[in-house]
């Protein structure tokens, strides 16, 4: 349905509720004309995909689980890039939780590294890894590339045969081609999209976040139609 512009909004009736499908820290505003709702009085609120309820981080490790797989893994040491909760802390417990060793990185307290001891830590450690994991949806800073905190040259001094798999982040992929070094998917999604999705286990987990955007649509509806002003009824369907 995005991009959710001013002519889709400009439609809709006073009552009307959009309920996002994602987290509200993943809004991106050149897909979602959130002023435009407001102005309009039109309700928006987002779906909590780490609750008991619509545990998206279970499938999200899944994901990451598959797509290290796909990409010939076989039970090596992995460096993991990204922030948490989501994707990085999940992926990292779901990981280690069956034995696999990986060293997270991340601006997280409780990550194995901070961004700032990753070339440091690379240049030391970089020839122990047989995948890097590049799962960050928060930060926009360059992680690998020419700018990035490691650099295709980097990569290439250190441990050539490494094979970068890339789920979402900020990724230079003309430095990686250009030295020569493995990643996948083909295509590499720029920042806040992601390149390898949950979609790529099957339908369950797609059903089980629908299922839970539609629940939180149906409490936001009920609201309104009730006659609720939106930020009231914001408050109570949050309170539910």
């Amino acid at each position: 349905v995005r991009p959710i512009d001013r002519d889709l909004i400009g439609v809709l009736k006073p009552t009307a509720v959009i309920p996002l499908m994602w987290e509200t820290w993943e809004f991106r505003s050149e897909d979602f004309d959130l002023e435009y709702c407001k102005e309009r009085g039109i309700l928006v609120l987002g779906t909590r995909e780490q609750g008991p309820l619509c545990n998206m981080g279970f499938y999200v490790a899944l994901t990451c689980l598959k797509q290290l797989l796909d990409y010939g893994f076989d039970g090596g040491k992995i460096l993991l890039l990204g922030n948490s909760p989501l994707p990085g802390l999940s992926i990292y417990e779901h990981l280690s939780s069956l034995g696999i060793q990986v060293v997270w990185v991340s601006e997280d307290d409780r990550a194995s590294l901070k961004y700032e001891e990753l070339r440091e830590h690379f240049q030391q450690h970089g020839r122990e890894y047989s995948h890097l994991m590049i799962a960050e949806h928060k930060s926009p800073r360059s992680l690998i590339g020419a700018l990035g905190l490691l650099t295709g040259e980097d990569i290439k001094s250190v441990n050539p045969d490494i094979r970068i798999a890339v789920m979402c982040g900020n990724v230079d992929v003309r430095d990686l081609k250009s030295n020569l070094i493995n990643f996948s998917p083909d295509v590499i999604a720029p920042f806040g999209f992601m390149s390898f999705q949950p979609y790529e286990l099957g339908p369950r987990p797609v059903l089980n976040l629908y299922a839970a955007g539609l629940k939180v649509g149906e409490q936001m509806a009920r609201a309104r139609l009730l006659g609720i002003p939106p930020a009231n009824a914001a408050i109570l369907v949050l309170e539910q």
